[in-house]
Parts: structure tokens; C-alpha cells; sequence
């Protein structure tokens, strides 16, 4: 689908503009472009990770610095060749499959540090993100909900956007950062508060949706 039509899209439903640095920012999907940048940064900042973790587990093995200095220069060189493609894939839930009951409701309130009310596709939101990155675990949401949470394994990158934190904020700066914020006020502004950082990045996944193959 092209860039024209995903924006025509996301104009039939127009979001009143969030404040972030003072600037009114108003959600709309992705170009092909911008959705490239943010898959790029999910592949550097995972490959970062990767390594750091590689590195910092090292000393664990029974050798010598120079036999470890060596495993890490291979290891950095296999890492350098990877994309996308390389990243393992992630599970993720459907917020629109998800139920939230009274009991999920206070829960998400707790964990989130919420004090005002939410219409039910927030709180789906909130519960869709929470399963994703492990916060809230499934066994745990059956308990609450009654159900088991369906998912489905989709590509990292698109399991980072709306499941990591890092991701999300990356995400929210890939949509606003025409309105003249940068990702640090988008971190400190939007990213302070947890469930207005998942809202955002729920909506702009929601009309960005024909571009990512997922609408």
C-alpha cells in the first residue's frame, strides 16, 4: 500500500495533538523512510546490547585475556553482518483481543502508577504492552482475565516498537520529530508517564498499520 494511502487512512480519525516540549504533535502514520530509520536503530541498539552482554560474560570462561580478546573481535565481526532478518522473533498480543476486567483494571493501576480514568482501548493497550515485555506474564493474566492472551510471533522490530521501552520512545520521535521535538523532550516529556508513552505508540502503530504489511 503507498505512503499516500496509509496517510489517507489515518486522516479519517483524526487524534487531538499531544503537548510534548510545549509543541502540539499530532499522531500519523509512518512513511517507508521513517519506518526504516526505526528498524535501523532497533538493529543497532540490539547489536549494542548483544555484545555488551557477550563481553561482560567473558571472564566466566576459563582462559586466557588474549584467547578472550579474540573471541570478541570474531564475535563483533559476525554481529556487524546482521539485519533485521538476524533478530530473533518476538510473541506479541492483539489489544483488541485482550479482556480487561476490574481486577486487570487495578493491576495495570499499580503497576503503571495510574490516577484517572481510561476508556477500555487504553486499558487494552496497557495490558497488550505489559504481556509483550514481560511485565505481566500469562499465567498471570489468566488469572485476572480468565482467558489465556492469543498470540501470534511476529519480527522483532515490530515487537520493539510497542513492546521495549527504548523502542517506543524511538518510535514516538519517528512520528513527532517534524513538530520540532527531540527524542530526549519526547523521553523526559511523553516517556515520564508510561501509559501515555503506550497510548501514543499503540495509535500510531494502529494507522501506520498498512504500511508495516499488518492492516
Amino acid at each position: 500500500m503507498s505512503e499516500e494511502m496509509a496517510r489517507a487512512l489515518g486522516a479519517d480519525s483524526p487524534k487531538p495533538p499531544l503537548m510534548i516540549a510545549g509543541k502540539p504533535c499530532t499522531i500519523r502514520p509512518l512513511g517507508i523512510k521513517e519506518l526504516t530509520e526505526v528498524q535501523r536503530d532497533c538493529v543497532e541498539r540490539y547489536k549494542r546490547t548483544y555484545l555488551k552482554t557477550f563481553a561482560d560474560n567473558l571472564d566466566l570462561l576459563p582462559t586466557t585475556e588474549e584467547k578472550k580478546l579474540s573471541m570478541m573481535e570474531k564475535k563483533m565481526e559476525q554481529v556487524a553482518r546482521w539485519d533485521a532478518k538476524s533478530l530473533p522473533p518476538k510473541d506479541t498480543c492483539d489489544p483488541n483481543r485482550l479482556v480487561v476486567n476490574q481486577v486487570l483494571k487495578d493491576w495495570l493501576k499499580d503497576t503503571f502508577s495510574i490516577t484517572d480514568n481510561k476508556d477500555d482501548e487504553h486499558w487494552r493497550y496497557l495490558a497488550a504492552t505489559a504481556l509483550d515485555a514481560g511485565t505481566l506474564s500469562s499465567a498471570e493474566y489468566e488469572l485476572m482475565a480468565g482467558q489465556r492472551p492469543a498470540r501470534i510471533r511476529i519480527p522483532y522490530d515490530s515487537w520493539w516498537v510497542t513492546g521495549c521501552y527504548e523502542g517506543m520512545i524511538t518510535f514516538a520521535w519517528a512520528c513527532f520529530k517534524h513538530c520540532g521535538v527531540t527524542r530526549e523532550e519526547i523521553e523526559s516529556d511523553l516517556g515520564k508517564q508510561m501509559s501515555d508513552l503506550v497510548k501514543a505508540t499503540r495509535e500510531i502503530e494502529k494507522v501506520t498499520a498498512p504500511q508495516l504489511g499488518n492492516g
